[in-house]
């Protein structure tokens, strides 16, 4: 499979589909990011779309409960 520039892609979907169908803006990645459990990750596709490049996957909020100290390992007031 050859890359692409996102220049390219639009020109070939002009050829292929209807105008109103093209999107407005159009960025190419290496690869779809996809979460830990191998699926999609829309929240690091939508900071792709802004950036410009597949990052690490979005944290969860199950990610975000394991790095805080459990109750019992919080000091006492």
């Amino acid at each position: 499979m050859s890359e692409m520039s996102a220049n390219q892609v639009l020109a070939r979907l002009r050829d292929q589909i209807e105008t109103y169908k093209i999107p407005q803006h159009c960025s190419v990645l290496p690869h779809l990011p996809l979460t830990a459990h191998g699926k999609g990750d829309r929240r690091a596709l939508a900071r792709a779309a802004v950036t410009g490049t597949a990052d690490e996957p979005s944290e969860t909020p199950r990610d975000r409960t394991k790095t805080r100290p459990a109750p019992h390992e919080l000091p006492s007031p």
